[in-house]
């Protein structure tokens, strides 16, 4: 019976509630918890922004992507609009280029010749064949016997002395202008007819048409006169030949 006191003593010394344990380690474990739940809270924040910033990334990447798409339909309807405007402009100048041409002064060149008792006497007439005036008009002309070698050396574009520029003649729509008469002496014809040389008849024109900004417009023309012997012991001039084409030009 002394076993039972001892058996009922260890049951309950085992019933004992554990002793409770030092503050530091309570205040430590209270930290510890405390730091857990802090980063807890900062992990599940940064999740949500990390999540915040990828909606917003999404978004301006969806947003950018419309503008590029509105740009690129812009452009072409830009584009469109241009080539058609583009389009527009050239049919209008080329119906000005063809109206300004329709309108503009043209002088065409006809020339007449007859016997002198001196010798052969040319004229020079220029005829307005455009639809407005042709404004300071002037020009010059020569005629001369040549040899050939005489011929190739000589400059038919060089303008002569007396010739002083522009004068301001003014030739209206139809009307005929004359530059000066010129004159070959009778033996330089018959040295012409015997192929001795050549007889080259040279000149040059300008004018201004009622479109300031145009250039002047000229024409240069050396040509050689076709004189023929008839039977009678006259001769006759055929349509002249084109020398030099480099002495034949116009602009």
């Amino acid at each position: 019976m002394s076993s039972d006191p001892e058996g009922q003593g260890k049951e309950t010394q085992k019933r004992q509630p554990p002793k409770p344990r030092p503050t530091i380690v309570r205040v430590f474990r209270a930290l510890k918890r405390y730091e857990n739940r802090r980063r807890r809270r900062a992990k599940s924040q940064h999740q949500a922004n990390e999540r915040m910033l990828a909606r917003w990334t999404r978004h301006v990447g969806l947003f950018t992507g419309a503008l590029v798409l509105v740009g690129i339909v812009t452009a072409v309807i830009f584009s469109r609009q241009l080539n058609v405007m583009q389009g527009q402009l050239d049919e209008m100048r080329t119906d000005a280029l063809i109206h300004r041409n329709e309108v503009r002064a043209r002088m065409q060149r006809n020339t007449k010749s007859w016997l002198r008792p001196t010798g052969l006497a040319q004229t020079t007439d220029f005829q307005n064949i455009g639809k407005s005036d042709a404004q300071e008009f002037s020009g010059w002309n020569e005629m001369k016997f040549f040899i050939k070698n005489d011929a190739d050396r000589f400059d038919f574009r060089q303008h002569p002395d007396y010739w002083s520029g522009r004068q301001g003649v003014s030739v209206p729509s139809n009307d005929t202008v004359s530059v000066v008469t010129v004159e070959i002496p009778d033996s330089d014809v018959r040295r012409a007819i015997n192929r001795e040389g050549f007889i080259i008849h040279w000149g040059y024109i300008e004018y201004k048409d009622i479109f300031p900004e145009d250039p002047i417009h000229f024409l240069y023309w050396c040509v050689v006169l076709s004189i023929h012997p008839t039977s009678d012991g006259h001769f006759t001039i055929e349509l002249p030949v084109v020398y030099r084409q480099e002495c034949n030009a116009t602009g």
